[in-house]
């Protein structure tokens, strides 16, 4: 399975993913304006900085600009180094590389190979990261402008929002992610039972036939009760908050033993299908067609709208030039260092003072000469 899935990563922490999927086996592309990030990528086969880019300090609209220059080049990229069907695009919604370019080129691809309706020559899915809300505000401006620009994109498929508020680690869950997707795009060759089976076919529609937002759990097979799955869904996730119960399009189970997929479904939903499976190690729901976050996005803006007044102001006052007229010092000369001495005329007997120059620190010490 894993020659049927592609990843384009674009900016430094999609690259960070990738390397991991690129590391079990996957074929990874990545795309950067900075030249200095894409060097950290050690073991990367397929590197591309995008021209012109010298990185985009969290500016989505530079960003915007180099793709617009670099377009073709990039889609060529994709043509030539990405050959499978169906690519996922992975970016941070809060930088300035990956949340400037990839909405754009995410709706410019899909419609550059959208050469047939029902059957496109790629499709796309996305995984997106959303910033925490100990992070500086810029990167929450442009997670809230990103996902807003993301969710506008026709024919896109599934989006993971992995949300770096669920753990202080945001490696950990990198590694999470990873392990989990890897686990469910591989159900239909290493997990087969009797009882039913999911194919190529099912795990292709639900995540790149079906638009909306995607969260799953991958647990060992002690976790198999309902309840524990529900929590390890909705209080334990590296996803954002599931924002609304009762939209779910699709379930996927592969379980080790029956699970109560009725509990699980009416926490979340009842669906239009479900696809179960059995296997010998993990329990793994993957629920696709939810709802986006929007409550997670609301608490963004209402962020970035608490601090505006207060940013706004500070911009007044580093554009006031509050110092008044010029100022100085009046300088005096600087008195000459002088000894005075009683003189005595020997002739007259009169006394009297005489001031000369001191004589410095080298004319004292040449009186010691010999």
């Amino acid at each position: 399975m894993k020659n049927e899935y592609g990843f384009l990563c674009i900016g430094q922490a999609a690259g960070n993913i990738g390397s991991l999927f690129e590391e079990k086996g996957y074929n990874v592309v990545y795309v950067n304006t900075s030249e200095e990030d894409l060097s950290l990528l050690k073991n990367a086969k397929h590197k591309y900085h995008v021209e012109g880019g010298e990185g985009c300090a969290k500016d989505r609209d530079r960003a915007k600009s180099l793709l617009a220059n670099d377009l073709d080049t990039i889609i060529d990229l994709v043509r030539e180094k990405l050959p499978q069907k169906m690519i996922f695009v992975i970016f941070a919604s809060g930088g300035g590389t990956g949340s400037g370019l990839s909405p754009f080129l995410l709706e410019i691809l899909i419609e550059e190979f959208n050469d047939d309706e029902f059957d496109p020559s790629k499709r796309f899915a996305a995984i997106t990261v959303l910033p925490s809300d100990k992070e500086p505000l810029q990167p929450a401006i442009n997670s809230y402008n990103c996902c807003k620009e993301l969710l506008d994109i026709e024919n896109l498929g599934s989006i993971f929002f992995l949300d770096n508020n669920t753990r202080d680690d945001k490696f950990k869950i990198n590694f999470e992610f990873v392990a989990g997707l890897d686990k469910i795009l591989n159900i239909p060759v290493e997990h087969s039972s009797k009882k039913g089976n999911v194919d190529r076919a099912e795990i292709k529609k639900v995540l790149f036939e079906t638009n909306g937002m995607a969260i799953f759990t991958v647990k060992s097979r002690e976790i198999s009760n309902a309840p524990l799955l529900i929590n390890s869904l909705k209080d334990n996730s590296i996803f954002a908050p599931i924002d609304m119960m009762g939209t779910v399009l699709y379930y996927v189970f592969s379980t080790t033993q029956e699970v109560d997929k009725n509990a699980i479904m009416a926490e979340f939903g009842e669906p239009l299908d479900t696809f179960s499976t059995y296997n010998e190690s993990n329990n793994i729901v993957l629920l696709t067609g939810m709802q986006p976050p929007y409550q997670r996005m609301k608490k963004i803006s209402d962020r970035v709208q608490d601090k505006t007044a207060k940013l706004e102001n500070s911009f007044d006052n580093l554009a006031d030039n509050k110092l008044g007229d010029s100022i100085g010092i009046i300088t005096k000369p600087r008195k000459k260092r002088t000894v005075t001495k009683e003189v005595t005329n020997k002739e007259t007997g009169e006394t009297t003072k005489v001031t000369t120059p001191k004589a410095s620190a080298r004319e004292m010490l040449n009186r010691y000469k010999r």
